[in-house]
């Protein structure tokens, strides 16, 4: 299994994240759970990456995308959010990865996760993330 970083725009890359983005079990999950066109996802990503502040980062096993992991600046905080594959669930490789991804001791790093998102508190769990606030999502800091 390997984690690498997105740098610059990359159209198979996008459409990859667009489709797992689109799953019904990934935007029930998410705070926005609305249907993204690619034409959307294609502007958006490509806007995301010129922030040099923001990371994105595919998970990939052996060469197949199943994953990824984003890192967000939004009003001085790091805001970190996750999809994987459900084929992949339950096998430690997202909490593997994000633990990796946020690994930097000078960056707070925040999750905001719905209340019933159970598999995501795990993962922000095992990565290190203590749970902070709670109002209708639930979050987590590093």
């Amino acid at each position: 299994m390997a984690i690498k970083q997105l740098i610059k725009f990359n159209y198979n890359e996008s459409i990859f994240l667009n489709n797992l983005r689109n799953k019904k079990y990934v935007r029930k999950n998410s705070i926005n759970s609305k249907k993204i066109s690619l034409k959307t996802h294609d502007l958006w990503f490509r806007n995301f990456l010129m922030n040099k502040n923001n990371k994105f980062y595919l998970i990939k096993y052996y060469k197949k995308n199943i994953g990824y992991i984003r890192v967000e600046l939004k009003k001085n905080k790091f805001i970190v959010s996750w999809a994987l594959l459900n084929q992949f669930k339950g096998k430690g490789i997202m909490a593997k990865n994000l633990k990796k991804v946020t690994n930097n001791k000078k960056i707070k790093y925040t999750a905001i996760i719905k209340k019933n998102n159970l598999a995501s508190i795990k993962v922000a769990k095992k990565s290190g993330f203590k749970f902070c606030s709670s109002d209708k999502n639930l979050s987590f800091v590093k």
